[in-house]
């Protein structure tokens, strides 16, 4: 077959939607592997790499896009501007996007007003000309941003093309994007108009598809995030500087939806019973939107204890999470984002190391998948329990761990891409044939 896929986040994607951009990359992988003519659009990237014929990876560029450190970005030439601003300078296209940002925030729009959206003219018309060459058989496009599944619905009703619709998170009631009342109501129909084309929808967790099948009223297909076990094959364990405990946690921390507090206030508590526990204990915080946290840290005296650093390579990651004593996890507090189960955990249950999931539960998504797997303990939000459960390692001694391999292996991006080509497959043939 010839399958197209809409990702505006594609490798190379070094900001935090880094993990989002894997989902749609293993897809065109292992479909391209299985022998199918797999086509990617995706924003415009000056510094992606050409690729090889399959999968095809068409950049789409623009305008406001995100700057770049090789190239100027091109702006849409106008009768009233002079030639001499032909193109704007990466500093004050960043500053149009921060302010972008800042008022999207400000005036609780959602989904509304994303840079994103600038990108679906462009990408639209490159699908549709791909289309008119390739004779492409299907379509799947992956939420977020809304743009591609806009793009895709769009297409779907131009061309008639088996459509897919992919959600990585929920769209309407999404907790990453808080929105007014007015506009809550215009996104939900939004999302319900753009949906109506879709021929199939699926999700990352049966919380997800639930809370879609609830709302648009058709059946959702749950094929799960997962991990790619190729990316370890160069990884070598990370060699500590020193001799003391490390629990690591890698990723974006999200203010009032994730809350790192428990775990601080259980490193207080065996502060009072190890007095040198800045000589045996290090906890080390790399990621993105991280600052919040060394205040937090500073209130209970962690200064010394929790170390904050910025994004790092992914294979440094991957390497430093092969190597902690044991990872930290922070599972969503928001009910109405119920049944999350974030690429992150997933990246952690291959490291092969224990999780230490708080604000997990056994009543929670994430909390179920780590006890059923056993690769850790969903410790929730007690710092007295969480204290207990690191005493241990603090006289030489490991966290319980004992992985389900059979069942872990499930969760590899291979088998993920492999189900849902199988599951999109079988819908097409039915829309065929009823």
């Amino acid at each position: 077959m010839k399958i197209l896929i809409i990702a505006f986040y594609y490798p190379p994607e070094n900001s935090w939607a880094k993990i989002a951009s894997l989902r749609p990359h293993a897809w065109a992988k292992y479909w391209s592997q299985l022998g199918h003519q797999i086509y990617v659009i995706t924003a415009h990237r000056a510094d992606r790499p050409t690729s090889g014929p399959n999968p095809t990876v068409l950049g789409v560029p623009y305008w406001p896009a995100r700057p770049t450190k090789t190239m100027p970005v091109p702006i849409p030439e106008s009768s009233a501007a002079p030639t001499t601003l032909k193109f704007f300078k990466p500093r004050v296209l960043g500053e149009l996007r921060s302010l972008l940002q800042v008022t999207r925030q400000t005036l609780k729009l959602g989904s509304f007003l994303q840079t994103s959206d600038f990108w679906q003219v462009p990408a639209y018309r490159a699908a549709l000309r791909l289309h008119r060459t390739v004779e492409l058989d299907l379509v799947i496009s992956t939420y977020g941003p809304p743009a591609n599944h806009a793009i895709a619905a769009r297409l779907r009703q131009t061309t008639g093309l088996f459509w897919v619709a992919d959600y990585r998170d929920l769209w309407h009631g999404n907790s990453y994007l808080p929105i007014n009342t007015a506009l809550a109501r215009l996104e939900d129909w939004r999302e319900r108009r753009c949906l109506r084309h879709a021929d199939l929808v699926t999700a990352v967790s049966e919380g997800l598809a639930e809370a879609l099948s609830t709302r648009l009223h058709t059946p959702v297909a749950t094929v799960e995030n997962g991990f790619d076990t190729d990316d370890l094959t160069a990884v070598e364990l990370y060699h500590w500087p020193n001799g003391k405990v490390h629990l690591l946690y890698t990723g974006t921390v999200y203010p009032g939806k994730q809350n790192i507090a428990p775990l601080f206030a259980a490193l207080a508590l065996l502060r009072c019973q190890y007095p040198n526990l800045d000589q045996r204990l290090e906890v080390l915080l790399y990621g993105w939107n991280l600052a919040p946290l060394a205040a937090e840290a500073e209130v209970d005296n962690l200064g010394d204890i929790v170390s904050l650093g910025g994004s790092r390579q992914r294979s440094q990651i991957l390497s430093m999470q092969a190597s902690a004593d044991a990872l930290v996890f922070l599972d969503w507090q928001d009910p109405s984002a119920k049944g999350i189960l974030t690429g992150k955990l997933f990246e952690y249950i291959f490291a092969g190391k224990p999780i230490l999931g708080i604000g997990a539960t056994p009543a929670t998504a994430a909390g179920q998948l780590i006890l059923d797997l056993g690769v850790g303990h969903p410790v929730g939000n007690d710092p007295t329990a969480i204290a207990d459960l690191l005493a241990p390692l603090l006289t030489g001694h490991t966290l319980p761990y004992n992985p389900q391999y059979d069942k872990i292996e499930q969760y590899t991006r291979k088998n993920l891409a492999h189900r849902l080509l199988d599951i999109m497959v079988e819908a097409k043939a039915r829309s065929v044939n009823p």
